[in-house]
């Protein structure tokens, strides 16, 4: 989905019929009963694309709650879930999220559905102890000249999936707001940036959720 080269980007249908899909678990340490505590999504579309892209690097031998959690929803073993089934999940769960919210945050694709990584990665959005390497594969596959920079021009083709270029993301956010945020200040994203960007992000997620003291 958020390969360097556009051509080389699997299509939806081959993304859940491949065999990482069915494979790949959470490193989140975070133990499955605490999701009753979070909500499941992330801040921006740049932050749950940075998080898709460390989903699908991740290996059986992580923390594997999640992936119950996961097949726990999925009765039909379908590698998916439908809104209703999102639902069941939500309430197995304890989480008081409406379903249609956390679908339109999840749904990646916008296929109607939530796949395992894409389940995953709003998991991992929440996640202010992701390890240094699964944040460094993330930032080298929008890093597509490897030159250790994520130019504008990077990031566009990055967030633009399998359609046209674009100026404004789903959530709102044009490309320029993206690069402000999480950027270094002088027109590029640096692994730092991008690391910073990332603990910000999931740290802001986390407080907004807690609530006052």
């Amino acid at each position: 989905m958020l390969r360097k080269d556009p051509s080389r980007r699997p299509t939806a249908r081959e993304c859940r019929e491949a065999g990482w899909f069915h494979q790949v678990v959470c490193a989140s340490r975070r133990p499955s009963h605490a999701l009753a505590s979070s909500k499941i999504g992330a801040t921006s579309y740049f932050h749950r694309a940075a998080a898709f892209c460390i989903a699908t690097e991740l290996s059986m031998k992580d923390v594997p709650e999640i992936f119950e959690v996961f097949k726990s929803i999925d009765k039909s073993g379908s590698g998916r879930l439908t809104q209703g089934q999102l639902a069941e999940g939500l309430d197995l769960l304890g989480i008081a999220q409406d379903a249609a919210e956390v679908m339109a945050i999840l749904d990646m694709d916008q296929n109607g559905y939530v796949s395992y990584t894409e389940f995953l990665a709003g998991v991992l959005s929440t996640d202010e102890s992701l390890s240094e390497r699964h944040v460094r594969e993330a930032f080298e596959m929008f890093d597509i000249d490897g030159d250790g920079r994520i130019s504008m021009h990077e990031l566009r083709i990055m967030l633009s999936g399998e359609g046209p270029l674009v100026d404004v993301l789903p959530d709102g956010h044009s490309i320029e707001e993206v690069m402000a945020e999480a950027g270094n200040g002088e027109g590029v994203i640096t692994f730092a940036s991008f690391k910073k960007y990332l603990e910000r992000a999931a740290g802001e997620r986390t407080h907004n959720q807690s609530g006052p003291a």
